[in-house]
């Protein structure tokens, strides 16, 4: 296999898991939506202050509202996109649930689901930042295994332990252009990933 081919991606994801999971017949496409977006969704109710079981529940009415929908998405960078549009109906669920529990989310000292005391809708703020992490995570665990290790460890050491590309050559045996050419690779794999992922990608880009 050649590292970063695309003939190792997922087919349900090819050419675009959003494209893709807007066709009902399409139920690997819906499974490795689910897979990828749902712990996305759990993991921010979660830091909303939703306990395990009622972050699953409303986690789970997100997806579903989020089946019912996503035939009607269209992708509109001008709106934000994808990340937007999944954001506000996690938000608006979290709301609910504390709604009806007679609850306010502004009134959790601890909470990401801020509320903009004018409109009184949940802030965008924390919810992107969190689907940027959680999205570049996925995205990262999904393509390891499509390089070699050292081509891997060359990306892992000047990319996501922010070590020098002189740095990382000393560490693992490597010419520095030869680190150059790991981490070029693999970003562009990683972007090719976002992109199936999600089309509206995060700024993943870093200095080093």
């Amino acid at each position: 296999m050649l590292e970063g081919s695309h003939e190792s991606i997922d087919d349900a994801t090819r050419p675009s898991l959003l494209l893709r999971v807007r066709d009902p017949a399409d139920a690997a496409a819906w499974g490795v939506f689910a897979e990828i977006y749902g712990p996305i969704v759990y993991s921010y109710c979660r830091r909303s202050s939703l306990q395990e079981s009622d972050a699953s529940d409303v986690s789970q009415e997100v997806m579903i509202r989020v089946s019912h929908a996503i035939q009607r998405f269209e992708y509109d960078p001008v709106r934000g996109g994808f990340r937007h549009w999944l954001g506000r109906i996690t938000r608006n669920e979290i709301a609910r649930f504390f709604q009806a529990k007679g609850r306010h989310p502004a009134s959790l000292a601890l909470s990401d689901v801020d509320v903009d005391q004018a409109n009184g809708a949940p802030s965008e703020s924390h919810w992107d930042e969190h689907f940027h992490t959680a999205l570049l995570d996925v995205a990262i665990r999904r393509i390891e295994t499509l390089f070699e290790p050292s081509t891997w460890q060359a990306f892992q050491s000047v990319w996501i332990e922010d070590r020098t590309p002189e740095a990382a050559s000393q560490a693992l045996g490597m010419s520095v252009e030869k680190v150059y050419v790991a981490k070029s690779r693999v970003l562009k794999r990683l972007r090719e990933e976002l992109l199936l992922l999600c089309e509206d990608i995060p700024n993943f880009q870093r200095n080093s």
